[in-house]
């Protein structure tokens, strides 16, 4: 049972006790009178309540907003609840009756709203583990050791500072992921057509959007990106990554491991891989620097740029376009089997700076071909153009 009582110029919604239903505890919650805002109304509550290992915060509607505190043992929580109705009689009793309720279950607290409301809440920062859940608002969870389940029909989501694994997932929103994630786990986020940004990602991140940007500024993991229109940024990350955009433009810094960079009609450059690398586009020019290992790269309209370092553990490599120049740069000291054509000679050459390298048709013979062996043979190297020149030259 249910009673309201004035108290020091609001209201306070009490129960005569609190109710215990089995391993459920209901507590007490105190409020502000509900205040006209707009076409409705909008009440205050606000609470404490001991701390446990987990929490759970769930609206209808509304943003929510969790913080972890260093020595804080008590969860603190304040809501601002949004209420239509015709007058303030009918709002308190619609507050009566779906108002935000705080209760104890299990090793968790949770946090629910029928309605709609903005939550904050200050929670330990020991917390275990936290599921943020609205159906239409903004998500917001900084500064704790949980694992994170953050999820949002269309809001944006911020996760920082979570040392936690994280889960975070909306239908249109952006996704902000900052010095978050756990090493050895994956993290995953998806975003309906929002942009995905991700800053010192402690473990794997796999991110998937359905036409947003996507931006990783640092990884200690293996990244796996995907979007169905928008451009990709990855500046550096210590594993392996795997990229596919449909239609944006790729930018990767330094990848620790292998890369596979896929794009439907963009550019794709990349400073530094350790890795294989598998580069493909649709239309746009490919340009890979300082590669450790093999390189297949293959655009059906663009030149093609390649340098293997000069500590390079080479493997067959592949690089082939429809329509533009490519040009390789090589160590002296690789170890290689030389393969290059062009298609169509006709205003085109092939260049090499290795005389090893000798021409074996001529423009007489329909197209042009070199071919040879560097320091003994090794690994097939093979460049292909059908409308354009090749150039084999020595590493800057």
């Amino acid at each position: 049972m249910t009673y309201f009582r004035k108290q020091l110029g609001g209201w306070c919604v009490t129960a005569a006790a609190v109710l215990a239903f089995g391993s459920t505890a209901v507590h007490a919650i105190c409020l502000q009178d509900v205040q006209p805002e707009g076409r409705g109304w909008v009440a205050q509550q606000q609470g404490q309540i001991g701390a446990r290992a987990g929490l759970v915060v769930k609206l209808d509607r509304g943003n929510i907003e969790v913080h972890g505190k260093v020595g804080l043992e008590q969860v603190e929580w304040t809501a601002r609840v949004h209420i239509r109705a015709n007058s303030a009689d009918a709002a308190r009793k619609h507050l009566s009756e779906a108002g935000v309720t705080v209760k104890e279950h299990g090793d968790a607290i949770e946090i629910h709203c029928d309605g709609s409301a903005d939550v904050t809440v200050m929670v330990p920062a020991k917390l275990v583990q936290a599921t943020l859940r609205t159906d239409s608002g903004a998500l917001i969870l900084t500064d704790v050791a949980a694992k994170a389940s953050l999820i949002t029909d269309g809001g944006e989501i911020h996760a920082e500072r979570i040392a936690g694994q994280v889960q975070a997932q909306t239908g249109g929103g952006s996704i902000w992921m900052i010095n978050s994630g756990r090493l050895g786990a994956q993290s995953k986020l998806e975003t309906g057509g929002g942009n995905i940004m991700v800053d010192a990602a402690e473990g794997d991140v796999d991110a998937e959007s359905g036409g947003g940007n996507v931006l990783v500024t640092a990884a200690r993991g293996n990244l796996k990106l995907e979007t169905g229109g928008g451009n990709v940024t990855v500046r550096q990350a210590s594993g392996a990554l795997q990229l596919e955009t449909g239609s944006g433009n790729v930018e990767v810094g330094d990848i620790g491991g292998a890369a596979t960079l896929e794009t439907g009609g963009g550019t794709i450059r990349l400073a530094s891989a350790k890795g294989m690398v598998n580069a493909t586009t649709g239309a746009g020019a490919i340009d890979c620097r300082q590669l450790g290992s093999g390189l297949k790269a293959q655009t059906g309209a663009g030149g093609v740029t390649a340098e293997y370092s000069r500590n390079a553990r080479f493997v067959e490599s592949k690089l082939e376009t429809g329509s533009g120049d490519i040009t390789v740069y090589l160590p002296e000291t690789l170890s290689a089997v030389i393969k290059l054509t062009a298609d169509n000679p006709w205003g085109h050459t092939i260049r090499v700076d290795f005389p090893v390298i000798r021409m074996t048709s001529s423009h007489e013979d329909g197209d042009l071909r070199a071919e040879g062996v560097m320091n003994g043979g090794g690994p097939l190297l093979r460049a292909e153009t059908a409308n354009g020149s090749v150039a084999l030259l020595r590493t800057k």
